[in-house]
């Protein structure tokens, strides 16, 4: 397994993963979770202090996590997903990593995680890697959770 910076030829890639995680896991997640953002992933992710990351197992995309900026002290850890043949094998928590790694580099204080409740296996993840749960809150019929991490 690789990690690297997307690129814009990733997208197609990009988006098939966490369009097809949502719809087969998530179903009730996805109006929650637009993909606009996936369609141009260099202006969507290529600002300063932004990022978007890919695992890559024998050449195909296998997971992902973005960085966005929310304000000069933090960053918004989101599209952290896993194909689920994959899972198992430590791939979030490195996504994960390399995301904390970026925003420590970047000079950001904390990063934000927003996940809808049942989407266990990204709350754990962030959690090993020591985000704390920060607020619950309902979005548009979801019930939300969002964990954040101290740099």
């Amino acid at each position: 397994m690789h990690i690297r910076k997307a690129t814009n030829k990733d997208a197609p890639s990009v988006k098939k993963l966490i369009t097809h995680v949502l719809e087969g896991e998530y179903h009730a997640s996805h109006k929650v979770f637009g993909t606009g953002d996936l369609d141009d992933i260099h202006a969507s992710y290529g600002s300063k202090g932004e990022v978007f990351f890919v695992a890559e197992e024998d050449n195909g995309v296998v997971g992902t996590v973005g960085i966005k900026k929310e304000d000069e002290h933090t960053a918004l850890l989101r599209r952290l997903f896993v194909e689920s043949g994959v899972r198992g094998k430590g791939y979030g928590l490195k996504l994960i990593e390399a995301g904390i790694d970026f925003c420590k580099h970047a000079g950001y204080q904390k990063i934000i995680f927003r996940a809808t409740r049942d989407m266990k296996a990204a709350l754990g993840a962030c959690e090993k890697k020591g985000f704390k749960l920060f607020h619950h809150f309902v979005f548009d019929g979801c019930e939300m959770v969002k964990l954040i991490y101290m740099l």
